[in-house]
């Protein structure tokens, strides 16, 4: 099996598609746990299996047992007819390993912190298999090296992946970023400029959004490294 081609890498995601002040490491509230089902209730987690996250109960409150704060799990998702469940998660102790078997409830709300460096490689990776069917579609061939044009618009798919996962910009406003980036991807498949014909070729690389277009919230949040 061949290693798998990434497009871009985090560097590029900040150089090109948004600020580092912008993607920040913060926890997010767990308001329900499922014991019977071992699980824990978060809207849109946006999960991915394997990836490491702590838990850590609000002040006077405690973790469902046998869970223990600032101990690293590894999350696991639930099935949710054929695909996952995106309000749904379970923690393991290693990767691949069974579900932690909840005994108690804790005392909810908890909190969640994941690696957006790990999110982030997890996103690139998606992201280069979601141009990867542009370009077929478009009878395009991708160089080695990796043209800017591609590591630009890839580097724009995991940012907005990772605003809108991060709560920094609604529903709507990933959406409608996720369209124009998706007519900017086919414009390059069809080997189109990004920008004006007239530009000179340097700011033809550039796209619709840049990282000013979202002010950074990050105050009284971890920033990623």
């Amino acid at each position: 099996m061949t290693d798998e081609v990434l497009y871009c890498s985090i560097d590029d995601v900040f150089g090109h598609g948004v600020a580092r002040g912008q993607l920040v490491d913060r926890a997010r509230l767990v308001y329900s746990v499922d014991v019977g089902a071992s699980s824990f209730m978060l809207e849109g987690h946006a999960l991915v299996a394997n990836l490491p996250l702590k838990l850590s109960p609000e002040i006077g409150g405690s973790l469902p047992e046998p869970l223990v704060p600032g101990v690293v799990y590894y999350a696991k998702l639930v099935a949710f007819g054929d695909d996952a469940s995106p309000s749904s998660f379970q923690v393991a102790a290693a990767p691949n390993g069974p579900a932690i078997t909840l005994t108690t409830s804790g005392s909810p709300p908890l909190r969640v912190v994941t690696s957006l460096a790990t999110v982030m490689r997890e996103k690139i990776g998606f992201r280069s298999r979601w141009f990867d069917g542009i370009a077929w579609a478009q009878k395009y061939t991708i160089a080695s090296p990796v043209p800017p044009q591609v590591r630009n618009i890839v580097s724009q798919a995991v940012s907005a992946d990772m605003l809108w996962m991060l709560g920094s910009v609604d529903t709507a406003e990933y959406e409608a970023r996720l369209r124009i980036i998706d007519k900017l991807a086919e414009r390059v498949a069809q080997g189109a400029p990004l920008g004006d014909a007239r530009q000179p070729a340097s700011a033809n690389l550039a796209v619709a959004f840049s990282a000013s277009d979202y002010p950074d919230e990050s105050c009284g949040r971890g920033v990623i490294p």
